[in-house]
């Protein structure tokens, strides 16, 4: 009985004493411990210790939890789960940070022989996904060992964390984290989708560039877990490549300054347009469009049609002339494909809703012309910083269809041959597609990863792509933003939020011809920028004179670094203060690097986490300090003339050229 009371007394403490720490530390996760209520686990003891937890009176673990725990990361660390790159292609490595690659190259390793690379990191890698945390014994090593910088704690069972206060010491772990330069992160949601979208958000605030080396453990099986952890790892591929580089950039930026220079045009806005009941179909080119092109023939004078990126064209050949067409990308092949059609066929009353970013030369091809800021790309910044970026305009140019329809106010709207996928058997693009006619079908056959499996829209099962699956995403996260009534016509993958129907099964009762009068609602509403009038090239000034700060700043921050530790996350930590810090002086330099800082730092990661000898990293760390404020001062040298033909009001920018590389030998 004395020994029963003792125990008591003592998880009693422990549990106190870590409801105190969470009170100060997470006053949101306290409260919901509080509000948790009675449990319907318990601990079981085993001679005075806690030994399992049961739930319902069946334990979760066989045997001891704790030597469960021990022998599951025995097995761990013998053989881990991990991402693991091979070569440094998902640095997304263009001229310039090959450059600094070819740099550390000769400098160091052509120096050093001796200093092979290992296969897999040893140090800095930054995140460890742990699906199921049980009572969480197993986080103390993790901790201890420093899995990763960032651990991610996924449990559907909420009580078992709370069961946790009663065997871990909660300050204690975090102190020690703290020290090893560990954030621990919890998701604690039952809805595998829900957990996994949480966790992807989580990402996109730490960044990827410390995905090499990643870990996965899988602590106890269930279907939640083992749900989240089969969605997780297939949307996780999604993070593995850095995006945007120095040299496209620049292109974005020349394109969008004589865009917003040089023609007349309207802006979409990320504010409340009129709401329009009238219906609009957005057709895109999947595989089942020739499925229902007869059933929208019939209702064609009842909807605004709207086409995407190459659909375009079938859609001319069938006689079928959009009201709204939507383009996304900045390649002048969107200007290649489109204009031989605009000679046969003509684009008179066809309204472009295009990037700012698009090829100068497309926006001349329409009569009216709707620009939108692209998120996370450099001009949004620099030309339309108030105007608000849609970022569920990309990867897809059916994205950017749906994306600026619904916020210029249509809120019915019908998918057609957006498939988002295929089903078994059938072809990547619909028949008679731009891709067929110019014989570069076949290649994108064997280009497309089509092994993500997810629900059909209208049953079974169907195979997509990384991008093609984050096209639906964010398909499905406008229309719960903007509240559209979306339906989904395509014979493709499920849309969340889109109703599947038929085209046939369509029945509309708006009246006929509406499609002038509401372009001229949107007109109204929209003003009208005419040649010149956007842009106020003067102001571009400041840009040209805070290229000498931005270097002195720079090497401000590159000595202070080379009188640290050899850490590239601690780098990749201090860079982002760096930009913090700097952005409000420097952001119209800073947003045109910013991939490739980021391709940089993460080449040098690649390299520098791989060397085993503290000798050979010291000096390495001192050689990457050197080839990167090399490099950064190299591309802002290049934004001096750059940006000084904007000043002078240009309409023929010159994009300087990439940087020479000495050699093609430039991968580790």
């Amino acid at each position: 009985m004395q020994e029963e009371s003792v125990l008591d007394s003592g998880v009693d403490f422990l549990r106190e004493k870590n409801l105190s720490f969470f009170r100060q530390l997470n006053p949101d996760l306290y409260k919901r411990i509080e509000a948790h209520g009675e449990t319907v686990s318990e601990i079981s003891y085993s001679d005075g210790k806690p030994d399992n937890v049961l739930i319902n009176g069946t334990p979760l673990y066989g045997g001891s939890s704790k030597t469960f725990c021990e022998k599951q990361l025995a097995d761990f660390w013998k053989n881990p789960e991990r991402v693991i790159f091979a070569d440094t292609r998902h640095c997304n490595p263009s001229p310039v940070s090959q450059g600094m690659m070819e740099k550390a190259n000769e400098r160091f390793f052509h120096q050093n022989e001796k200093f092979a690379l290992q296969k897999a990191p040893l140090v800095d890698v930054g995140f460890c996904f742990l699906f199921g945390f049980g009572l969480g014994e197993c986080l103390p090593e993790l901790i201890e060992k420093t899995v990763a910088r960032n651990i991610f704690i996924l449990e559907p069972i909420f009580e078992f964390f709370i069961q946790s206060l009663l065997i871990l010491d909660w300050e204690d772990l975090y102190e020690r984290s703290e020290q090893n330069g560990i954030t621990l992160h919890f998701f604690f949601e039952d809805k595998p989708m829900v957990a996994v979208e949480a966790m992807e958000t989580k990402i996109l605030d730490i960044g990827n560039t410390f995905i090499d080396g990643t870990y996965f453990l899988i602590h106890y099986p269930s279907w939640e877990i083992q749900e989240a952890y089969k969605l997780f790892r297939e949307r996780f591929k999604s993070y593995y490549n850095s995006s945007g580089f120095f040299e496209d950039e620049l292109i974005m930026m020349r394109n969008s300054y004589v865009n917003l220079s040089f023609t007349d045009f309207r802006l979409i806005k990320r504010k409340p347009y009129l709401n329009q009941d009238y219906p609009v179909f957005v057709l895109a080119a999947g595989p089942s469009l020739e499925f229902d092109l007869e059933n929208i023939k019939k209702i064609r004078d009842q909807i605004i049609l709207v086409s995407s990126g190459t659909t375009i064209h079938i859609l001319l050949k069938e006689g079928l002339r959009p009201d709204f067409h939507a383009e996304l990308e900045n390649v002048e092949a969107v200007y290649t494909l489109l204009e031989p059609k605009h000679k046969q066929y003509g684009f008179e009353g066809i309204t472009l809703l295009g990037s700012s970013t698009l090829d100068p030369k497309v926006a001349p091809l329409f009569d009216e012309v709707y620009y939108f800021a692209r998120g996370v790309v450099s001009p949004t910044t620099v030309f339309l910083k108030d105007i608000g970026p849609l970022a569920e305009a990309a990867p897809m140019a059916a994205n950017t269809a749906v994306s600026t329809i619904a916020m210029l106010g249509f809120r019915n709207i019908y998918l057609v041959g957006v498939d988002c996928g295929r089903y078994l058997g059938a072809k990547h693009h619909a028949s008679g597609s731009i891709y067929e006619e110019t014989g570069v079908f076949d290649g994108i056959e064997k280009n497309m990863d089509f092994s993500i499996k997810v629900p059909g829209n209208f049953g079974g099962e169907v195979s997509t792509t990384i991008f093609l699956d984050m096209s639906r995403r964010l398909i499905t996260s406008i229309a719960r933003r903007l509240d559209i009534n979306l339906f989904n016509c395509s014979h493709g993958a499920r849309i969340d939020l889109a109703k599947p129907i038929s085209s046939g099964a369509i029945k509309l009762s708006n009246p006929e011809n509406q499609q002038s009068h509401i372009k001229q609602t949107l007109r109204d509403q929209s003003k009208l920028y005419r040649n010149g009038e956007f842009i106020d090239h003067a102001a571009l000034q400041k840009n040209v004179d805070n290229i000498p700060l931005f270097k002195s700043r720079l090497a401000n921050l590159i000595e202070k670094m080379r009188d640290a530790k050899a850490s590239f996350y601690d780098f990749d930590q201090a860079f982002e203060a760096f930009w913090d810090d700097n952005f409000d002086d420097l952001s119209g330099l800073l947003v045109i690097m910013s991939g490739s800082f980021s391709s940089m730092i993460r080449l040098g990661a690649f390299m520098g986490v791989r060397i085993i000898d503290q000798k050979g990293l010291n000096e390495f760390w001192q050689v990457f300090l050197g080839c990167f404020e090399e490099q950064s001062i190299w591309m802002v040298d290049q934004l001096y003339d750059f940006y000084s033909e904007m000043v002078a009001g240009k309409k023929d920018i010159s994009i300087p050229e990439s940087y020479v590389l000495s050699s093609l030998e430039t991968n580790t």
